[in-house]
């Protein structure tokens, strides 16, 4: 059982990462679009970045479920676990 107190630290290390995350989307969507606008680049480098944004977006979906309470705190644990290198 998470204690109150732990249960808040988590919401606010959860919010904070949600924070990272929404900035690399950003990031990641802006250098594609800079990227898909007529500026050259490798197909490498182009499915790289469609690959970590859709990362991302993975993330901060996991994120946002987690703050909002729709993932618990056990199935987050699955997920990072079945997710692990």
């Amino acid at each position: 059982m998470v204690r109150p107190l732990s249960r808040l630290i988590l919401k606010r290390v959860m919010r904070s990462a949600l924070s990272f995350e929404l900035r690399s989307i950003a990031t990641y969507t802006g250098l594609l679009g800079t990227m898909r606008s007529g500026r050259s680049c490798s197909n490498e480098l182009s499915h790289s970045l469609s690959s970590l944004l859709a990362e991302e977006e993975l993330h901060r979906k996991i994120l946002q479920d987690t703050v909002a309470g729709r993932l618990s705190l056990s199935e987050l644990e699955n997920l990072l676990n079945e997710r692990a290198p």
